[in-house]
């Protein structure tokens, strides 16, 4: 294959040579037309102006007042502990002679009389009258509830065929107990439900109490 070849470059009038065709496949770039681009020139280095200097220190607070400060979280204090209710030093401690008992009046001497009969007819079978005054029997029971001793009574008597007394009977009987052993009578008798007969305790020696009913 024969190369291409460039068509001859004319001359110029006045001998010089002209500007070479542009060709489409020749690997030479057209001449640029117009003037060529102006470089901007370099921005000199040296200080900033004293003018600069005074803009930027009377901007320069007004921006950092526009930036608000987040608050900082506060976890709130734990409340003070109550203060300890004061215990008054000549207060003396609570005793069962204190609360309700048998040295108040908890029986009637009609209830009483009842009892008496109730034990002639049926306790007298196994007991006698001194069983309820021992000193054994007074120690075991002092200071427990009526409570407890009329329930002992109403579920194990009398031997034999024990549950079979009324709850009045058991009443009755513990009222003339009472009595044997010089407890005071009051003016209303014990009644014989569960919360009443659990209102009081046992305390043998007889002393001034004061009647509460």
């Amino acid at each position: 294959m024969t190369p291409a070849t460039e068509p001859p470059v004319a001359s110029a009038p006045g001998g010089g040579l002209s500007p070479r065709p542009f060709h489409p496949h020749s690997n030479h770039r057209p001449p640029r037309s117009g003037p060529p681009p102006q470089r901007s020139p370099a921005r000199p280095e040296g200080p900033i102006p004293p003018s600069r200097l005074r803009l930027l220190a009377a901007v320069f607070p007004v921006l950092l007042g526009c930036q608000t400060p987040t608050p900082a979280a506060t976890t709130p204090s734990a409340a003070p502990p109550a203060p300890a209710a004061a215990t008054p030093s000549n207060a003396s401690p609570t005793t069962k002679r204190d609360e309700p008992n048998t040295l108040h009046g908890i029986y009637s001497e009609a209830q009483a009389a009842r009892g008496a009969e109730v034990f002639d007819r049926i306790c007298s079978e196994c007991h006698e009258a001194a069983d309820w005054t021992d000193p054994a029997f007074l120690e075991r029971w002092e200071e427990a509830s009526v409570f407890r001793l009329w329930h002992w009574v109403y579920e194990r008597m009398p031997h034999g065929n024990p549950g079979t007394l009324a709850r009045e009977q058991v009443t009755d009987a513990l009222a003339y107990i009472f009595q044997l052993n010089g407890l005071p009578a009051g003016p209303a008798e014990l009644a014989s439900d569960d919360d009443s007969i659990d209102d009081y305790w046992i305390i043998w020696s007889p002393n001034d109490a004061p009647i509460l009913r």
